[in-house]
């Protein structure tokens, strides 16, 4: 008799319906892969704090990404950054005004606005 397949710890995006998709990223050489860790602690080691995941068997993995074009999986990458040489191209989205923040002197300044990444890849397994 075989052993069972052991699920893997796969991050995911969760949307405002409740629905999650399985992150993926681009390996320097660009193309996109799947994500999956052995180990809850390898996941949080390598991902950012309090990443939402699900449990998937590595067939139902390839099941979702098949359709995307996405046959690699990348099993307990060592770190997923993001690619910040390579920004987003946002378009038709007006630039807010900057908000401001008293400072400790009674003055204002304008409040860091954050990067938007095209992807993020990922780093070697090991």
């Amino acid at each position: 008799m075989e052993d069972a397949e052991q699920p893997l710890f796969v991050p995911v995006r969760r949307a405002a319906a409740g629905t999650v998709t399985p992150l993926t990223a681009r390996l320097p050489q660009g193309p996109r892969v799947g994500i999956a860790f052995t180990s809850l602690e390898a996941l949080q080691a390598a991902s950012r704090p309090a990443q939402d995941w699900i449990r998937l068997a590595e067939t139902t993995l390839r099941a979702l990404l098949g359709p995307l074009g996405i046959i690699r999986i990348q099993v307990d990458p060592l770190l997923i950054v993001a690619d910040l040489s390579q920004t987003a191209q946002v378009r038709n989205v007006p630039q807010p005004a900057p908000a401001t923040t008293p400072a400790a002197t009674g003055t204002t300044r304008p409040l860091p606005v954050a990067a938007t990444v095209a992807h993020a890849p990922i780093g070697t397994s090991r």
